[in-house]
Formats: C-alpha cells, sequence, structure tokens
C-alpha cells in the first residue's frame, strides 16, 4: 500500500494512512484465520488428554457417560454435516464476511446421540464441534452387558487390532464407566478415558489435530 509522507503539516493525513493500514491488516488476518479454518475444519478431530496415558495410533470408539447413561458419540455425522455447510458457503469477499460467520456460528446438526453446534471463534482460529448429549440418548447403566445395548453392539462390530474404545466421563458416571471400560477389557478393547466436569457444555472436538491414549 503506498504511504503518505508525513510531514509536520498534514498529521490528519497521517493518522487516517496509520488506520487504513491497521484496518487492512486486520482484516487480512481475519480472512486468512478463516480461510485456513475453514479448509482444515472438515478434517476435524479432537483433542484428548487421557489420564497418564500412552499414546496410540488406533482408532478411537468414543463413549461419553454421564450420570446413569452411556451413548456412543459419533463424531463423522457432525463431521460430515459440517462439511457439507462449509461447501455451500459463498466464496469470500469483502461484502460478505459477516454473513459467512454467521453462517458459521448458525450451524447445528444432529448426531443421533448428540446435538452439535460450533464452538470457539473463527477470528482467533480456535474452533471446533460442540457435542452435547440428549438427556435420553444411549442406555443406562442396567443394560451395558445385554447384547442389545448399543456399548454391546459396537464393541461387537469393532476390531481390536485397530480399535480402541476412548470414555469421556462426567464425575458422576464414574461407576457406569467402570462397569462399561470392564465390558470392554473382557472383549480384549484397549481403553482409555477423559474427565469431564459435571456443568461442562459438552464435548468440544478440535480442528488442531489429535491425541489420544490408553491406559
Amino acid at each position: 500500500m503506498k504511504r503518505v509522507r508525513r510531514t509536520g503539516g498534514n498529521q490528519p493525513a497521517g493518522n487516517l494512512d496509520s488506520f487504513l493500514d491497521t484496518l487492512t491488516n486486520t482484516v487480512g488476518v481475519m480472512i486468512f484465520v478463516l480461510l485456513f479454518v475453514t479448509l482444515a475444519a472438515a478434517d476435524a478431530t479432537v483433542i484428548v488428554h487421557t489420564p497418564l496415558h500412552e499414546y496410540t495410533d488406533k482408532e478411537a470408539i468414543f463413549f461419553e457417560v454421564r450420570g446413569d447413561r452411556i451413548a456412543r458419540l459419533r463424531t463423522e455425522a457432525g463431521d460430515s454435516a459440517y462439511s457439507q455447510l462449509l461447501r455451500g458457503l459463498p466464496r469470500l469477499n469483502w461484502y460478505n464476511f459477516n454473513v459467512v460467520l454467521r453462517r458459521i456460528y448458525d450451524f447445528s446438526a444432529d448426531a443421533g446421540n448428540h446435538e452439535v453446534s460450533v464452538a470457539g471463534s473463527v477470528t482467533s482460529g480456535n474452533l471446533g464441534l460442540r457435542y452435547r448429549m440428549k438427556p435420553e440418548a444411549g442406555d443406562t447403566g442396567r443394560v451395558v452387558r445385554r447384547p442389545s445395548s448399543e456399548l454391546q453392539r459396537a464393541l461387537a462390530d469393532a476390531d481390536t487390532s485397530r480399535q480402541f474404545v476412548a470414555f469421556l466421563v462426567h464425575s458422576d458416571g464414574l461407576e457406569l464407566f467402570r462397569e462399561a471400560r470392564k465390558q470392554a477389557n473382557k472383549r480384549g478393547f484397549q481403553t482409555g478415558w477423559e474427565p469431564i466436569q459435571n456443568d461442562a457444555d459438552g464435548v468440544v472436538f478440535s480442528s488442531q489435530g489429535r491425541s489420544v491414549g490408553v491406559q
């Protein structure tokens, strides 16, 4: 950008030039961040740090345990719906920036056991998908041993050589978690878990990578 020569007699022009430089740089950074997040979000994966965990390259099968209910958390449903939203966004320009942001922030989807929405901020680059467990999702602790339960069906369809079970556990679900982990271990699965605060507003899966482990 061509700069205005500053002299002692044209201070207002100098201030305007500085303001325009700042505005251009700020908007440019915002657009760059939006484009980066948009491209990265289609392959969004979760960052999960489990206590005393060891790294594994196996695929995680996620279950959320809350109170006396355990429900499978399927990120592929949210990822697919979000990718579809991104593909339908108009080409970004100076005039539709706020419109594009609004469509991203208004995103919602149904992932079976969970409601999905956007979490974080586009302009900060910290963006992910929030999964809120439905009140009646999944199974109660009384049925986790039954072959018809969601946990047992998922374990029956999974492969111990390439998958492990990752539990996202609220503090009021520890008893049920221990039973569910026992069932997974009996079938030969490695397991990991992540403690979740009871008052947490859902579970957020980030676009910044995956770090999961087993205990």
